[in-house]
């Protein structure tokens, strides 16, 4: 699989599961992977869409703070998932990206409030903890 980071638009509702022996979390989602560029006033577009799996702790922060529309930056390992349709009788694949990391894309945000997780210290006491 090839490296890949990208913005890219969230499609559908976060699926969050816990897998194997262990529950690790995945968050699973389509995207739409931007690809588009000016030409004067004309806008190309040429962006793709992608099944997107986003694995550990990442998962379950992106299940509760990210929703369809919203535009995050992805990074992973982009492949392809390639099976046979049944109903249509043919192979079939789709672009995956196994991400690593998802943050959400900045110039579009209108408001984000931090919170410190629970049991964590305020972090600029750490800050402080250093300095001494």
């Amino acid at each position: 699989m090839a490296q890949i980071q990208t913005l890219a638009n969230i499609g559908s509702v976060i699926e969050l599961k816990y897998i194997g022996d262990d529950k690790r979390p995945v968050a699973q989602f389509r995207a739409y992977m931007i690809n588009s560029k000016t030409k004067g006033e004309e806008r190309i577009d040429r962006g793709e869409w992608i099944n997107v799996s986003l694995w550990g702790s990442c998962a379950e922060a992106a299940s509760k703070l990210f929703s369809v529309g919203d535009c995050i930056y992805l990074v992973g390992e982009m492949g392809t998932d390639r099976w046979h349709d049944d109903k249509k009788d043919e192979d079939a694949n789709a672009l995956k990206v196994d991400a690593r990391l998802a943050l959400p894309y900045l110039p579009y945000l209108d408001a984000l409030t931090y919170q410190p997780r629970k049991g964590k210290a305020d972090p600029s006491s750490d800050a402080d903890d250093q300095a001494a």
